[in-house]
């Protein structure tokens, strides 16, 4: 979509989404790391029945959605190159006539 069409309002929203959504990332990976800010968000992070984001986090439980993209080759493109043909001036020795061949060795 052209970015004339979205509103000014509608694209300020959508900023300080990304801006929150990205601070609340960097915030779960930065407690993932420290325990003092894991304690610090909640008391009880010590207990060994916690589960929490962080600690997910924390624990490797949390992968990234694997995806595979496979290339497709649209058949319009496969066009095969020309084959390549000797300019029109050059004329082999062989099929040129006796008056313009290079001197026999019997003359």
């Amino acid at each position: 979509m052209n970015r004339r069409h979205i509103p000014a309002g509608w694209r300020r929203v959508s900023r300080a989404l990304v801006v929150v959504l990205l601070g609340l990332w960097a915030v779960a990976q930065l407690a993932a790391v420290s325990a003092p800010l894991h304690h610090l968000i909640h008391p009880d992070s010590d207990a060994p029945e916690h589960t929490c984001l962080v600690a997910s986090i924390a624990e490797g439980q949390v992968e990234a959605a694997l995806t595979t993209v496979e290339p497709h080759i649209v058949p319009a493109l496969m066009v095969q190159a020309p084959v390549a043909v000797p300019p029109p001036a050059f004329v082999p020795v062989l099929f040129q006539p006796p008056e313009r061949a290079p001197p026999s060795p019997r003359a």
